[in-house]
């Protein structure tokens, strides 16, 4: 994704997300104040990794790239700079960014962010600060190059932790989850819309004390596992073989006898009733 940084007037870097760009000081879409600049003066054609560049009428102010002077057309990419009067514009491009630099996580840090959905911003994050303005005017705080963005979009408002936005009567709208919003509370994840640019917002991360000792043992349930074929120990079983393990001494526990049944009991009776009876003559 290329982007245009006016380094002089030490505003917000574009992100060129629109096809075509006019350069000038009436009403165009990147303003600059130069004396003999005419209302429109340059046409910038973006590509995915260069943009074209072509004066759109005769002036007698020079426009320079990279110290030369522009005769017609041209074309920009990463690392030119290019000089309009006294504005000094660079041009970069974020692939070559990144793929200079190490990949590393999003660092969100104590920020609210805005993440980018669209593969025109290239899943770029934008810090959203305190009382922020986004919008397509490059006094804006974010500033996003869309036609479809007003000049003044929105506005975000953080206070005891919560982040507001309230919508700034743009023309096309700011929704939040689909559905078109004057104000909201966001909250993390919400999904955000200004005008066909979609984001992510991203809360700031938290950090909050260690209440438990790091160096602390911690315990956790421990699952017995089921075995087959075995009664289990009964519970005074259990405290007597608990017993013998904290004394030190190894005890051999046996297992517990088995109760006679009351039906052995029944025929045992019944047997010495009939013998008795049989001795003193009965039977």
């Amino acid at each position: 994704m290329l982007q245009l940084e006016i380094v002089s007037a030490n505003t917000p870097a574009i992100w060129l997300v629109e096809p075509v760009y006019t350069i000038g000081n009436g009403a165009n879409d990147i303003y600059l104040k130069e004396p003999g600049l005419e209302e429109a003066h340059l046409q910038l054609q973006v590509g995915e990794r260069h943009i074209s560049i072509c004066e759109l009428g005769a002036s007698s102010l020079p426009i320079y790239i990279n110290g030369k002077v522009l005769i017609g057309r041209d074309v920009l990419k990463h690392g030119d700079t290019l000089t309009v009067g006294r504005s000094r514009i660079e041009i970069t491009d974020s692939q070559v960014i990144h793929a200079a630099e190490s990949v590393q996580p999003l660092d969100i840090g104590s920020h609210w962010h805005l993440l980018a959905l669209s593969s025109a911003l290239e899943d770029h994050a934008f810090a959203i600060s305190n009382d922020a303005i986004l919008g397509r005017d490059a006094q804006c705080d974010i500033v996003l190059r869309s036609q479809h963005v007003s000049k003044r979009q929105a506005r975000f408002i953080t206070k005891n932790n919560q982040l507001a936005i309230i919508d700034l009567d743009s023309s096309n709208g700011t929704f939040v989850n689909k559905q078109r919003i004057k104000q909201r509370v966001l909250h993390h994840g919400d999904h955000i819309m200004f005008g066909a640019l979609p984001f992510k917002l991203m809360a700031p991360l938290v950090h909050t004390k260690a209440t438990d000792d790091p160096n602390k043992t911690q315990l956790r349930a421990v699952v017995v596992p089921k075995t087959s074929g075995h009664k289990p120990i009964s519970a005074n079983t259990k405290a007597k073989e608990h017993k013998a393990y904290k004394d030190g001494h190894t005890v051999q526990i046996s297992a517990p006898k088995a109760k006679r049944s009351h039906t052995s009991l029944f025929i045992l009776l019944g047997l010495i009733v009939v013998g008795a009876l049989i001795t003193v003559g009965f039977v």
